[in-house]
Formats: structure tokens, sequence, C-alpha cells
């Protein structure tokens, strides 16, 4: 097999290391093949925004199998966003899904600071009824992440991680940032030097262009929440809890760009049970030529298991669901966004900020006779009068729903929200929820194809 082959085989098939090429060709003596391996790669290289503690930017190799990765990975967030929106049993049931998925990551928490727990405490820990000491963390931990759910995200910004190590101390914190140098032996010597944190003078620098980076829209949203569990494990920017802060924030963020159903995966949990080949993805990405590829792809694979546990949650709840629906027909139950709003209400945490979620009137009304065929092989211009016309005939209909409407309407075609997030650069809940009210408006039929929905148009002639 030819070096190019080669090439193609450890970056495509397998993002090798060049240890990794050394174990599978059993020898040493790679150079050449390492060499080819790089130039292979540096043709898809992108630099990132942020940098290492010498300012030198990290890169991410732009594969098509990275490509698909990060597809596959966000298809399968919406796919946990659009089951559990689904879910429409009763309370009970919700609350209980609600509940063993805060356990799972409780559970973890408690690992990770060497406490003791059992389910009893879990649950009182959760209802507030906890009177352990011992569980303070867990009890802020919990808090924190009802916290998060009950709150508006446009983005992450300093103020919200102040506010969330404030709550997980449970006090005010004179200074955001770590003030005391963490060091190591690897961190003293000359060659070969490996920083286990960053130095205190350099943490609010490369924090500023971590969340600058984060923040972007244009970025796709699996790499920013990748950056996120990155930055915080190589800077470590706080005193104590970089780990639950580094699964908070990525809870933030990803409400912010999938909504309100996403912000309730137990992400932390699985980020620590992933910690020790995260840990070593890291070593590896903060080497040579700073390639966080290597730290992408284990970070995915951990948000691959947690989304895949929490749809497995979900299909347990659907059961329950079933059996409920045969023997009570006639039950009518409240959204699924509702029992778990209702249950954290119930808890008397305080919002970090006013929610102000946007609701779809459900009720449909007359709707109004449009000519899809018209709207072929028009002109921007014809195109955005057109929008205008429709959204004066029928005044339900958002400004957005109604310019996607019009250039989206080819009967026999099938659109997916996330042709309409991407058209519109808005977060998924907002797509979901535009969509669906196109179909309620008789604009689109909503079909499902195995495990996402489609819509096509309605003929209107």
């Amino acid at each position: 097999m030819g070096n190019d082959e080669l090439a193609y085989r450890f970056s495509e098939e397998i993002y090798a290391t060049k240890n990794d090429i050394k174990r599978a060709l059993n020898t040493n003596l790679i150079e050449p093949i390492w060499d080819r391996v790089i130039k292979y790669r540096s043709a898809y290289e992108i630099t990132l925004g942020f940098c290492d503690v010498y300012k030198k930017p990290f890169t991410l190799v732009f594969l098509p199998s990275i490509k698909k990765l990060i597809d596959d990975i966000e298809s399968i967030v919406e796919r946990f966003v659009e089951e559990h929106h689904n879910l429409t049993a009763n309370s009970i049931e919700n609350i209980s899904f609600f509940n063993d998925i805060l356990k799972h990551d409780l559970r973890l928490v408690a690992k990770s600071e060497n406490i003791i727990v059992n389910d009893v405490a879990l649950e009182n820990i959760i209802n507030n009824t906890n009177n352990n000491p011992d569980y303070a963390i867990l009890e802020r931990y919990t808090e924190l992440y009802k916290n998060i759910v009950s709150s508006v995200f446009e983005d992450v910004d300093e103020s919200d991680l102040l506010s969330f190590i404030e709550t997980l101390y449970g006090e005010e914190k004179a200074n955001l940032y770590r003030q005391k140098e963490i060091t190591a032996y690897s961190q003293k010597v000359l060659i070969n030097r490996e920083f286990v944190a960053a130095p205190t003078k350099r943490i609010p620098e490369m924090m500023e262009s971590g969340l600058a980076f984060i923040n972007d829209k244009n970025n796709a949203t699996i790499v920013s929440l990748a950056a996120i569990s990155f930055l915080f494990n190589y800077i470590k920017p706080f005193e104590n809890y970089n780990d639950l802060m580094a699964g908070s924030t990525i809870r933030a963020l990803i409400k912010a760009r999938f909504g309100f159903e996403a912000s309730l995966l137990p992400i932390t949990s699985f980020l620590l049970e992933a910690n020790d080949t995260l840990s070593q993805a890291l070593k590896e990405s903060s080497r040579g030529n700073n390639d966080f590829t290597y730290y992408l792809i284990e970070f995915c694979k951990a948000l691959q298991s947690c989304c895949q546990y929490s749809l497995d949650k979900i299909v347990q709840v659907s059961s329950k669901e079933a059996q409920k629906a045969y023997f009570d027909k006639d039950n009518v139950a409240p959204s699924t966004e509702d029992v778990t709003h209702k249950q954290i209400e119930n808890s008397s945490v305080t919002p970090i900020k006013e929610k102000k979620e946007r609701r779809v009137d459900p009720v449909v009304s007359s709707k109004p006779v449009v000519n899809t065929s018209s709207y072929e092989d028009l002109d921007e211009k014809a195109l955005k009068r057109a929008a205008q016309d429709l959204l004066e005939s029928d005044p339900n209909l958002r400004p957005n729903q109604a310019k996607f409407y019009v250039r989206h309407c080819k009967l026999g075609k099938y659109y997916t929200i996330q042709q309409f997030k991407k058209f519109t650069g808005c977060v998924y809940e907002t797509a979901r929820t535009s969509m669906d009210n196109l179909a309620r408006r008789g604009y689109y039929r909503r079909e499902q194809i195995k495990n996402k929905f489609v819509y096509t148009p309605i003929s209107k002639e």
C-alpha cells in the first residue's frame, strides 16, 4: 500500500495519531508515512479562533469524514429534540423522565466529588427536601441545572459564567477566574513541556477569544460545544468545578442553538464518564500542530452516547404512555415542555434570565387560498413582494415563515426543519415551531420518514 493510500486510510477511515500508525503497522519507521498524512490533512486544515498558552492557534482538519461526523451528531441531537417534543403522556411520566435524566447527571457529579449517594437522597435533592449538608454541591448543581433549563440564552458571556460559578459555590465570587497557579513537573521541564493549566495571567485573554469563538454562529454548533469542553479542560479557568462548569456552559449554548428540549440532556455525566479519553485527546490536540480534531472526535462520541441514552429513556417513557393511552383514551395531556417547566417552577428556583418562550397559536382558522405555482420562476424582488402579500392575507404567519414558504413551495418536494433553520439563521426550536405552524395553517403536510419529519407543500388551487 502506497504512502498516499495510507495517508487517506489514517485520516479518513480512522483519524490516527502518530503512535496509532506505529501500532497499526508494527514499526517505528513511519516518518515518510507521517509526513504524507500531515500533507494530506493540511489541504483540509482550518485555523480556529482560540490559541494555546504560547498564542499559537488551534486548527481543525475539516475532512469529509469529519463533516459527516458533525452532521451525524447534530442529527441525533435534533432527533432527541423531536422525540422529546412528541411526548404526549401525562405529567407523571414526563416528570419521571426529567428526574431520571437529572439523576444520571447527579450520580456522576457525586462520584467526581467522592460523595456516596443513593436514589432516595437523589429524590430529596431534586425535590428540595434534602437535609444532609454532605450533599450541598449536589443541591447547588441541581439548582444550576434547573436555572439553565428555565432561562433564555442568545449566547454565553462572562456574566453567565459568573452566575453559574456563584451558584455552584453558593456565594458571591470576587473573581470569576482562577487566581492561583496550577503547576506540575511536566510544566517545569524545558523540553516537551506540557501545561496542565493555563498561567493565570493568560486566562482572561484566552477566555475572551474562546467565548468569541463559541458564540460565533458561523461555526458548526457541535464544534462550538466541543470547544467549550476543550477550553475549560485546557485552561482550567476556575478555582474549582471546571468539569461542572463545562457541562453547564454546554447546556446553556445547546439550548440557545437547539431549543428547550436539548438543554435536558445529561451532558455533564457523559463528559465525566469520558474523562480519561477526553484527557488523552486533549494532550494529543495540544501537541505539535495543535490539532483540535482529536478532541472533537472524542467529544462527539460522548455526546452521541448522551443522546442515545436519553432516547432510550424516551422509549421507556413512551411504552408507559402507550399503556396509559390504551386504558385512558380520553385523557388530555399537557405538553412535555409545560410539564417539565411546571416541575422546575415547583422547585422555587429563580431563573437566571426572564423566560420569554414564543408559542404558536394552536387554533387553525380559515386558511387563505394560495396558488403555489405562481411563485415559481420569480426573481428575488418579486419573491419579497409575494411574501408580503402572503403576510397581508394571513396575519397568523411570521415574516420568516412567509419568506421561506414562497421559496420552498414546489409541489412534490419535501422540506426539512434544518432547511428552515439554515435559511433564516434561527435556532432549531424556532425552526421547528415555524414549520409546524406552516403545516397547521395548511401550507405543508407534515410526514414522518424514518426518524425525522419532512414537510411537503399542499396544492391550493
